[in-house]
């Protein structure tokens, strides 16, 4: 990496993976709600939300509204922007696009 991430000046050093796929249900998991999805391999995270995950509505146009959790459905399509830290050595859901097909 092009700095060390132990440094007091670097305040977070994360990576993030756009993960693609349909929504298959929503779980309760010791009071949070993670997403089931059909993306299956090897070292993929679990989708829990958090309260700082924020979700949207793409449109066929590529524009984007503002969302919220009751929007999602069985079956739609969905990107999950998840964000790896490698100060903390966790994964966490930034944000759920719901795509309105």
């Amino acid at each position: 990496m092009p700095l060390d991430s132990s440094k007091s000046y670097v305040g977070s050093f994360d990576l993030i993976y756009n993960f693609e796929g349909k929504l298959l249900n929503i779980k309760d998991s010791d009071g949070r709600k993670e997403l089931i999805t059909d993306i299956t391999g090897k070292n993929i995270p679990g989708f829990v939300i958090n309260a700082n995950t924020k979700f949207f509505t793409i449109s066929n146009d590529g524009s984007f509204k503002e969302a919220k959790l009751e929007d999602l459905k069985q079956n739609q399509k969905i990107r999950l922007s998840s964000f790896y830290s490698f100060k903390d050595n966790r994964w966490f859901l930034g944000f759920v696009y719901i795509y309105d097909i």
